[in-house]
């Protein structure tokens, strides 16, 4: 057995401005527990990911109502789909393209992206031949980055539902 040491690693030293200073961090604080009573969740992503159905499952899990407004074209149809608390609101991409409503909707509540890839989100929507991809394609490339500016966090469709549900648990601070 051959001793092991770390000058056969360490080929180059640096030289630092305070060499024994030394940097105390507290003690982390814990994520505020999320209240499904008053609370709202929101789901945004693009058609075909399967933001409806995580909805209703998030919702049933935690005794939530799912509202799901066809259109979201400005920040007082916003407002009016978010004039409940306990709600699970699945927000039509679409309505991300509104700056306003960007900004609006994240103190709305907890703002999750289900990032789906475009051929899972095709294959949803039963769209198979190229132009429908390609159609689905570019969306994605338009809203990815508007989803990506509104989210609080984002979750992976690819994932099996039950692990998405989970994951949402988690970053709420629910016991699950």
């Amino acid at each position: 057995m051959s001793k092991f040491s770390t000058e056969e690693f360490i080929k180059e030293k640096t030289e630092v401005e305070e060499a024994d200073a030394v940097r105390v961090f507290g003690k982390s604080r814990g994520l505020d527990t999320f209240d499904p009573a008053t609370g709202r969740i929101i789901f945004i992503g693009m058609p075909g990911s399967g933001r409806l159905e995580l909805a209703e499952q998030v919702a049933e899990r935690l005794n939530m109502r799912v509202v799901a407004p066809e259109v979201v074209d400005s920040v007082e149809a916003l407002n009016a789909a978010c004039a409940d608390t306990g709600i699970v609101l699945v927000l039509p991409c679409e309505a991300l393209r509104d700056e306003a409503i960007r900004a609006a909707v994240r103190e709305k509540g907890k703002v999750f992206y289900l990032m789906a890839e475009v051929l899972r989100m095709a294959y949803r929507l039963n769209k198979t031949s190229i132009p429908e991809q390609e159609a689905i394609s570019a969306l994605f490339v338009e809203m990815e980055p508007l989803c990506m500016m509104t989210l609080h966090y984002i979750l992976q469709a690819w994932k099996e539902p039950k692990e998405i549900v989970e994951n949402v648990l988690e970053m709420l601070a629910i016991p699950a």
